[in-house]
Formats: structure tokens, C-alpha cells, sequence
């Protein structure tokens, strides 16, 4: 049983005059037409609903598809018994890059008539809309172009928004093509039918564990005492991860939880967190995971309870350059200084050097050894990581950031020279 098309043409004038610029067409007759009623075939038209990128699903809506032949023909047509005013089959594309209102869409579509044109030309062109019940509403005529005596094949380039259309509120889920004298503004054919979609999504995996700067199996943690680690996320699906979030847990473990935001396709983002032990287990297991808008990934990693460092002695320190000295004093870290090369500019500048001697706020040493701290101001950030047993320090870090893209990086080992 046939039901009713309704094709409702807004704005046409002025979509089919951006579409002809393109085609390099004459313009075309201008002004909204009214709603038109067709009658076709129920199996001929079934739209799917599109999502929008950015999505609960976390998916990104890339492409849509119709592929139309006679079985999307509207009831009625054609009213011509010419094949060069016929059309056979389409193929409409819509690429779709960005998110959100920097959505950016591109439709083109390939017509192929059912004959040659040798006699009378039409003029062929495609319209995108809504389907609301059995009525696909077109809102944007695009890629107007008329047919010649040697061809049965043209492309239809639809332009882009907002140049030759307004952006849609939704993606288009439903679309006509249609053939037309260019005397006359009846078609004389049309073919209608609903996209399919192509996402893509993202896919986050957990690539790795540091702890002291170095890659591990295996996590050596000193009873209640919170531990700084690096977990490097990696997103190798073919859209971004947004919102992601950093948890993870396990008997008498627990890590803190961190929102890492969004991870570019194809990136990795490395997140730090920190960890504890607490109870009298000797070992466990830390699931760590991480958790974006439609997509999970989780990683294991052993724990097992460490002996506490030895206490730090009181004294100077000094790296084997003399290029990092401090003190410890009654349990802290004092008097830190590194001289180091900074490094300012942003290619493809010329980098400029210079040495520069930076201090860092004195730091209470904790029961893991491990100092683990960060200090900032206005337009500055700096970084110390070292563990101190006794009277040796190790895994030594200290990092700066400023002004004019100016940064420093010094890794060093310690050991006690006196008091």
C-alpha cells in the first residue's frame, strides 16, 4: 500500500544559487515552491535515525550514505518515457567534519540517467531534509546542474555550510534526487530514500605504569604511605575519548581518582596519580581504569608491600657534577639548587640556551623517601622528584616552565658530602 511523500522546499532560490556557482550552471529559477505530495512505494523509504557527534555514545557521525535505484523511485514517476530524462540510479555522500557547532558538511551526489540526453536536457539536482513520519521534509536543494547529449553519468557537488546552506540543528536522515525541464519546476523524476551512517568511535587502552620515572611490572609501595605513579592512556580509536576519568582499586589498595579530560585519536595522555597500600597485606593486585564517553579500558598490575627506606640522613648533598646540591634537615629537604640549560622559543625559531641556577621550597621528606612535589606562580611551574634513603638520593627530577616557551629538565643521583 503506497503512502504519502511530502517534500517540503525551504530556502531553495537561494541553495540551488550557491550550488549552481559551484557546478558553473546558469542560475536557476528562484523561490520556495510549497509542500509537494508524492506517493511511494512503503519498502522504498526508511531513514535511520543519525546520532550527533559528540554523542552519549561517545561515537562521531563521519559519513552518511543512500544508495538509490528503482526501487526508491516516488509513486508516479517517471512521467517521461525518455531514458535521458530518467534517472537510474544515485549515490548521495555526506562528509561530516568537527563537532558540535563547528560541525562542518559536505554532500555531493553521483546520478546516473537511464539513457543518453540526445533530445530534450533536465536539469538534475538533490535535496536533504528530515523525515518526519512518512514525509521526508527537504530543507536545502543542492548541486543543480543540467544534463548534456553526451553523458549519463554527473556528480552534483552540494557545496558546504554555511556558504551554500545553513548548518543542520540534526544530521540529515533522509534525501531526494530528482530530474526537472528546465522549462518547468515539475520533475519529471525522483528518486528518495534515508543515509546510512558511518561513526567513529574511540578506543582507550592503558599502555603503561611508571613509577620513579620507569616503566614496571610490578608496584613496591610502603605501607599508608600515598605514591606518586605515571599511567600513560593511549586512544587508538578514530575519534577523540572525552571526559575520561582515572580510577582503580584492589584489596587494601586504592588509587586516586583523576579526570584526564579528552585524549586525541590516535594519542596518548600521561596522567598522574597516586596510590596506597594500607592493612597488612603483603601483595595485591591494582586494576586501574579509565573510562571516556563510550569506552572502558583496564590494566592489572601487581603491588607488593615494600620495607620502609632507611631513614634520610641529616647533612648536604650533592650530585656528582655539582650541578644539584641540598640539604636534609630534621626530615626535610632544604636549600635545593640545580643549575641546568633552558631552553626558550618555539620552532621553527631558533631555540635560544642559557644556564640557569632555580631553587625549590623546602619539603618534608615522607615515610615511602619519596619527595614528589610541584611548585608555581603566575606564568611559572616547577617540579622535584628524588628518593632519599640514608645518605644516597635517587631517581632525581627536577623540571621548569616559563615564560616565553622557556623550559629545563634535569635528571639527577645524589649522595651525602658532609654535614
Amino acid at each position: 500500500m503506497a503512502f504519502g511523500l511530502s517534500l517540503l522546499l525551504v530556502g531553495e532560490g537561494a541553495a540551488i544559487a550557491h550550488a549552481q556557482a559551484l557546478a558553473a550552471e546558469p542560475p536557476a529559477a528562484s523561490g520556495a515552491q510549497g509542500a509537494v505530495s508524492w506517493d511511494l512505494a512503503p519498502e522504498s523509504f526508511s531513514a535511520a535515525e543519525a546520532q550527533a557527534s559528540s554523542s552519549s555514545s561517545g561515537k562521531t557521525l563521519v559519513k552518511q550514505t543512500a544508495r538509490l535505484g528503482s526501487a526508491n523511485r516516488v509513486s508516479g514517476m517517471p512521467t517521461t518515457s525518455d531514458p535521458g530524462q530518467q534517472i537510474a540510479r544515485a549515490t548521495v555522500t555526506v562528509e561530516i567534519y568537527g563537532t558540535g557547532s563547528s560541525t562542518t558538511y559536505f554532500p555531493e551526489a553521483e546520478v546516473e540517467l537511464a539513457g543518453y540526453p540526445e533530445s530534450t536536457a533536465v536539469r538534475l539536482d538533490f535535496g536533504v531534509g528530515r523525515q518526519q513520519g512518512t514525509a521526508c521534509n527537504v530543507t536545502a536543494w543542492l548541486g543543480a546542474r543540467t544534463t548534456s547529449g553526451g553523458s549519463r553519468s554527473y556528480t552534483l557537488t552540494g557545496g558546504y555550510n554555511p556558504d551554500y546552506f545553513a548548518r543542520p540543528g540534526q544530521p540529515w536522515n533522509c534525501v531526494v534526487v530528482r530530474a526537472r525541464p528546465l522549462s518547468s519546476e515539475n520533475p519529471v523524476d525522483a528518486l528518495v530514500g534515508g543515509f546510512s551512517n558511518t561513526y567513529h568511535s574511540p578506543k582507550l587502552s592503558v599502555t603503561q605504569i611508571r613509577y620513579l620515572g620507569k616503566k614496571v611490572s610490578r608496584l613496591p609501595l610502603v605501607r599508608s604511605s600515598r605514591t606518586r605513579i605515571e599511567i600513560t592512556v593511549r586512544n587508538t580509536g578514530k575519534s577523540a575519548a572525552r571526559n575520561v576519568v582515572l580510577t582503580g582499586s584492589g584489596k587494601s589498595v586504592k588509587l586516586s581518582r583523576v579526570k584526564a579530560g579528552t585524549v586525541a585519536a590516535g594519542r596518548s595522555k600521561t596522567i598522574t596519580a597516586t596510590v596506597r597500600l594500607s592493612g597488612k597485606r603483603k601483595s595485591s593486585t591494582l586494576t586501574v581504569q579509565a573510562k571516556g564517553t563510550g569506552t572502558t579500558a583496564k590494566k592489572r598490575i601487581k603491588v607488593r608491600a615494600a620495607a620502609k627506606p632507611a631513614k634520610p640522613r641529616s647533612g648536604a648533598y650533592r650530585s656528582s657534577d655539582k650541578s644539584v646540591t641540598f640539604r636534609v634537615k630534621k626530615g626535610r629537604i632544604t636549600q635545593f639548587r640545580v643549575r641546568v640549560q633552558t631552553r626558550c622559543g618555539v620552532a621553527p625559531d631558533p631555540y635560544r640556551y642559557t644556564q640557569n641556577t632555580y631553587d625549590f621550597p623546602r619539603k618534608k621528606i615522607p615515610r615511602n623517601g619519596i619527595v614528589d612535589a610541584r611548585a608555581s606562580g603566575k606564568n611559572w611551574g616547577t617540579g622535584l622528584r628524588v628518593k632519599i634513603s640514608g645518605k644516597r638520593a635517587t631517581a632525581g627530577l627536577f623540571n621548569y616552565s616559563g615564560p616565553a616557551a622557556c623550559s629545563a629538565t634535569k635528571a639527577f643521583t645524589a649522595k651525602r658530602i658532609g654535614r
